[in-house]
């Protein structure tokens, strides 16, 4: 039915999403086993990405087209629509959920780099991450298959809760085992938590998107008019401003707690 069919489509809207995000980590890793000029490695890595981008911009211009508005309908002017969507009762409880989510998604790929330099005490610390990146993504693209189908048996957002619920459980059981003496004498163990990480991620984009969907749907009902694009922009905006305190606070803690990066040194050398 309908229902089955939107978390379907959002299912594989994430996958590919997750796909994207798994390109630059590979590419990384192969650059540096194909030299270790980080000049040429730099240089070409943004080579790959410009391409990338023309093309993306390419498919765009030739291949994307815009559905045509019916002349019969009646255009809102973007204020009044952009306020309009603040009515929506249902809307507005989607916005206090995404702030959360999305901080919870991002905090810990933040940290990535500097659990791997500082807690694991690794110099060579770029080809890790990397390798830790490729299963951060790995294990959020695994878990779309199987939330798509929780959330056809039980509704997306019990689907959504109890995900998050587990991967809740299984990051505070890692927070208290000390990284320091376990994690430096199994360095394996940071691919175990990097799995919880993965799962985490990838439920900032996949099911609440699918939930985003039913609101707009609701919306349709309510008023006899489709505005998916201003209910998708407005929480893009939001998302968006999320993002950037979700790369700031973890490094505004840190300061606060008294780190400092390159053990103090000014010049570089750590």
């Amino acid at each position: 039915d309908d229902y089955d069919a939107r978390s379907q489509l959002f299912g594989v809207k994430t996958f590919f999403q997750f796909i994207g995000y798994l390109f630059a980590p590979i590419v990384g890793i192969i650059l540096q086993l194909a030299t270790n000029n980080l000049v040429l490695m730099t240089t070409l890595r943004s080579i790959i990405f410009v391409v990338l981008g023309a093309t993306a911009h390419a498919i765009l211009i030739l291949r994307v087209k815009e559905r045509k508005v019916p002349q019969e309908a009646v255009q809102v002017p973007i204020i009044p629509s952009a306020m309009r969507t603040f009515s929506n009762g249902p809307y507005l409880q989607y916005l206090k959920l995404r702030v959360p989510i999305t901080l919870f998604s991002l905090i810990p790929a933040n940290l990535v780099s500097y659990f791997i330099k500082y807690s694991m005490a690794l110099e060579d610390w770029t080809f890790t991450e990397s390798l830790v990146l490729i299963v951060v993504l790995f294990s959020g693209l695994f878990t779309v298959p199987a939330s798509v189908r929780l959330a056809n048996k039980i509704g997306k957002a019990k689907a959504l809760f109890g995900l998050l619920a587990g991967v809740s459980v299984f990051m505070l059981v890692f927070t208290f085992i000390g990284y320091h003496s376990i994690v430096r004498a199994a360095p394996w163990l940071v691919y175990i938590i990097c799995i919880g990480v993965g799962i985490g991620t990838v439920l900032a984009f996949g099911l609440p998107d699918a939930i985003l969907n039913d609101v707009i749907d609701y919306d349709e009902l309510r008023t006899g008019e489709r505005n998916e694009g201003m209910y998708t922009v407005i929480e893009t905006n939001l998302q968006q401003f999320v993002e950037i305190a979700g790369g700031v606070i973890p490094l505004m803690v840190l300061s606060a707690a008294g780190f400092e990066p390159l053990a103090g040194c000014s010049c570089g050398c750590g």
